[in-house]
């Protein structure tokens, strides 16, 4: 008797699948004799990464982490508005809402480490910036959108391209940060991160080969990337970004394959940068490479990855690299800056002269996100771009003195974070590491947004915020820094118990989350 009753349960499973696969099979023959075998086919090519979603959500974030660098790239394959990128995130994103949900009604914890500080000195800000461009969208020319194959752009496609698509940034890096404080193990993003930066160079690589470009063009082809779906000078930040990570993780590990493998990483993301031809770049590499110096004292390392960036530049574009980094850097040239088109800044200093009298206009809250496409220097046709190629002139037109004001209080915040944690002896060395990287990753922002560079959440920033979204996690789960001793953060004792001492209520039974294989 007792064998049949075991035995029952698993008929039931048994009769369960089979029911389910006999519905499937149902539901695709049908659909397929609704739509035809072209969206049949599409359909059962979802089903493998929405099993997975079903799963466990943060295999989706893992896919993601990897293929942010192609986010907007049209090498993604598209299905009619939205391409397979958009299409996952929006599995992994509802995957998580629902997973919230039944959580809650489970009466069980759900955490989404979005901290106060993010909230009310960047999404918030951010949000009134999208606010008070509405306003003034109208001011913008219709040509400038023209210009840049934009012929429909209207008020609703400003607020999906500038607010929901970037703050979808903001929102994965939150649940990275949820991921990491119910499962930890966030070295599994870091990873990502590395591996996404990785195919982005070698796609780089591949375009440069099928287009039969040599590199000595590279250096005039400024907007070469776009294919990939990044401007050049977008492409060198987003890898810059990635270069401190990979570089301060390998000073780090202990493994011997480990290091090696992160040194051939950090020598392909070095000629990554290189042949996007951004000085900005350059000199976000080089403040990355100079706090290693200073940190490590490993100046022998340092000299190498200069040597090593030396002899890419010597094999592989000797006269397009010495001419892209000496570009304007005679004497005519320099004395000419103040003038358009100068050699020396692209024509910035000229573009920032005519810009600035934009920040008089509302000096307190700003004219709104991307405010430069309704300037007078664009309505009178001076200015053909939609940015002014300096993150803090931007800041002060688009948000004012306020707006300053908030996203120093957000990147002082963030800074902290990334320095804590890099010194956490709570944390495995690969991931301290990381965090370091992080840090002197965004010390390189804070450099080049000197001539590129956005305050908002753009795509150039992804790894920044996959690095946000480990550190929000991680402090969360680990506590205040100062308890790194090892024992457990102490409690503060309640003045009133809130239950009776004679009375002792059995303890509420929690489902431990199976161990990530």
């Amino acid at each position: 008797m007792n064998g049949m009753a075991r035995a029952e349960p698993g008929r039931w499973m048994l009769a369960s699948i089979l029911l389910a696969l006999a519905a499937l099979a149902l539901g695709l023959g049908t659909f397929g004799a609704v739509v035809g075998w072209f969206g049949q086919l599409f359909l059962m090519s979802l089903l493998v990464p929405l099993v997975l979603l079903i799963v466990d959500y943060r295999n989706g974030l893992l896919v993601l982490a990897v293929l942010l660098p192609f986010a907007n790239s049209p090498v993604i394959p598209r299905v009619g508005p939205l391409n397979v990128f958009n299409l996952m995130l929006a599995g992994v994103c509802g995957m998580y809402l629902l997973r919230a949900a039944l959580m809650f009604m489970l009466q069980r914890g759900v955490s989404l480490p979005a901290s106060r500080q993010l909230l009310l000195f960047y999404v918030l800000p951010v949000t009134v910036s999208i606010a008070i461009g509405t306003l003034h969208f109208s001011e913008a020319p219709r040509w400038l959108f023209a210009l840049n194959g934009m012929e429909d752009y209207a008020l609703k496609d400003y607020l999906i391209s500038q607010y929901t698509k970037n703050m979808l940034l903001v929102f994965t890096a939150c649940i990275i940060g949820a991921a990491v404080v119910e499962y930890g193990k966030g070295l599994r993003f870091a990873i990502a991160l590395i591996v996404g930066a990785l195919l982005f160079v070698a796609a780089a690589f591949a375009l440069i080969v099928l287009s039969g470009i040599s590199f000595e063009a590279l250096k005039d082809q400024r907007a070469f990337l776009i294919t990939l779906g990044r401007h050049n000078n977008e492409a060198g930040v987003m890898l810059t970004t990635a270069l401190g990570p990979a570089l301060f993780m390998q000073a780090h590990v202990t493994s011997r394959a480990a290091k090696t493998a992160l040194l051939a990483a950090i020598g392909i993301l070095i000629t990554g940068v290189v042949i996007t031809f951004s000085r900005g770049a350059f000199l976000g590499m080089l403040v990355i490479l100079l706090v290693y110096v200073i940190r490590f004292r490993h100046a022998a390392t340092a000299l190498l990855l200069v040597a090593a960036l030396v002899v890419i530049a010597a094999v592989f574009a000797p006269d397009a690299l010495y001419e892209r980094l000496a570009t304007g850097l005679n004497s005519q040239a320099v004395t000419g800056a103040s003038v358009a088109g100068d050699p020396l800044t692209a024509g910035r200093l000229y573009t920032w002269a005519h810009l600035l009298p934009e920040v008089l206009k509302s000096p307190l809250w700003g004219r709104g996100q991307v405010s430069t496409q309704w300037s007078d220097y664009v309505r009178d046709f001076g200015f053909t771009a939609s940015h002014p190629h300096n993150m803090y002139l931007e800041i002060l037109l688009d948000m004012g003195l306020l707006g300053v004001i908030f996203m120093f209080l957000f990147y002082r915040y963030v800074w902290r974070l990334f320095r804590s944690l890099g010194s956490d002896e709570r944390l495995q060395p690969s991931m301290r590491g990381f965090f370091v990287g992080a840090w002197a990753g965004l010390l390189s922002m804070f450099v080049y947004g000197m001539s590129n560079g956005h305050y908002y959440p753009a795509p150039e920033q992804a790894f920044f915020w996959i690095a946000v979204g480990l550190a929000l996690g991680y402090s969360a789960r680990l506590g205040p820094a100062q308890e790194a001793s090892g024992q457990v953060a102490s409690v503060p004792r309640k003045k009133r118990p809130l239950v009776p001492p004679d009375r002792v209520l059995p303890p509420r039974p929690v489902a431990l989350p199976a161990r990530w294989s």
